[in-house]
C-alpha cells in the first residue's frame, strides 16, 4: 500500500458460503490497512514522512 494512496480491499469474489475465507481475508486487509497507517505515524513522528490524516471505512460492521 502506498502511503499517499487511496485503497480499497474489494472481497465481493469471494461467496457468502465461504464465511472462513471472508473472515480471515477481512482481518488480513484490516491488519494491512492498520499497520500501514500507525508505520506512517511513526515516520511522521520521527520527521521521516509529513504527517497524514487517514479516514478508515469498514462496511463490513
Amino acid at each position: 500500500m502506498a502511503l499517499d494512496r487511496p485503497v480499497v480491499h474489494n472481497i465481493s469474489a469471494i461467496g457468502e458460503a465461504e464465511g472462513d475465507l471472508r473472515a480471515a481475508t477481512l482481518l488480513a486487509c484490516w491488519s494491512n490497512g492498520f499497520a500501514t497507517v500507525n508505520i506512517a505515524n511513526v515516520l511522521a513522528d520521527a520527521g521521516l514522512e509529513p504527517r497524514r490524516h487517514y479516514f478508515v471505512i469498514m462496511d463490513e460492521l
